[in-house]
């Protein structure tokens, strides 16, 4: 008997390429990072990634660390809304 079939993300089948597009706005900055963690659990990946201001500066990160980015990203958030200087992007 085969294993009960897997649903997959509704996502997963949208036609390529799929783009990730950030906006500018200091508090989008800290929303994108939590839309970040929800497409990666999920395993969405994207095939471009594009922003401008604070989605340009969340959108780089992304690109250039997928795995480590929501991590420093939250942090990097984390230490915003305490009011603690913390290392840089």
């Amino acid at each position: 008997m085969d294993p009960a079939p897997t649903n997959p993300h509704p996502l997963s089948n949208w036609p390529r390429p799929l783009a990730f597009v950030f906006s500018g706005g200091g508090a989008y900055g800290a929303t994108q990072v939590g839309m970040l963690r929800a497409l990666t659990e999920a395993g969405i990946t994207p095939d471009l990634v594009v922003g401008t201001s604070v989605g340009a500066l969340n959108g780089v990160r992304y690109a250039s660390d997928p795995a480590g980015a929501i991590a420093s990203l939250t942090d990097l958030c984390a230490c915003r809304r305490t009011g603690i200087r913390c290392g840089s992007v």
